[in-house]
């Protein structure tokens, strides 16, 4: 029995997350978008991406996320 409570929790690997899962990376991808179009000139040098490139992608849609997030 404490086998099957130690995993409940745990992800499954090659499971597909749910709806909670994806909620929250859509939000946290929004959030860290939102960031990088309000960082300056100088911050955007310090972490090496142009300005444009910084436009582009706050502009991308909600639901497009980054592959690295293993969602979508």
């Amino acid at each position: 029995m404490s086998a099957s409570l130690a995993s409940a929790g745990a992800p499954v690997r090659g499971r597909r997350p749910g709806l909670l899962s994806r909620l929250l990376a859509v939000h946290a991808v929004w959030r860290e978008r939102r960031a990088l179009a309000d960082l300056d000139d100088r911050a955007l040098r310090d972490i090496g991406v142009s300005r444009g490139a910084a436009r582009d992608e706050a502009a991308r849609p909600i639901w497009e996320l980054p592959g690295h997030r293993g969602i979508g």
